[in-house]
């Protein structure tokens, strides 16, 4: 399961790019300000059977999230200071997953994390 991460919420603009180039407003954002979490864990972290960044972005879309991204870094720290990064033995890269919808979604899905 999760050993160590962390969580950061921002208030953004949400809005879409169309194919003439122009932007218009999301749908989700229904004249609502955004939403942006990232949640920041490790490439070992685990849900039951399956890494947890799988399994936060399989909840994200049976709640219908507006949008969930995955990105695995290349290296980082946190809080204790140990380096997180590639090695032959084992996987323990950063991963990032970048999640935007309303406050209220977010307050959900964050309801669901904590349990």
């Amino acid at each position: 399961m999760l050993q160590d991460g962390l969580i950061v919420v921002s208030d953004v603009d949400m809005v879409r790019l169309v194919r003439s180039h122009s932007v218009t407003e999301a749908p989700h954002a229904a004249g609502q300000p955004a939403r942006l979490m990232r949640i920041h864990i490790s490439e070992s972290d685990r849900f039951g059977d399956k890494p947890l960044y799988e399994a936060i972005v399989a909840r994200c879309r049976e709640m219908k999230i507006a949008g969930a991204t995955v990105i695995r870094g290349l290296e980082g720290y946190g809080e204790t200071a140990e380096m997180h990064k590639s090695h032959l033995t084992r996987r323990d890269r950063p991963i990032v997953i970048s999640i935007v919808d309303s406050a209220e979604n977010l307050a959900r899905l964050a309801r669901w994390w904590k349990r």
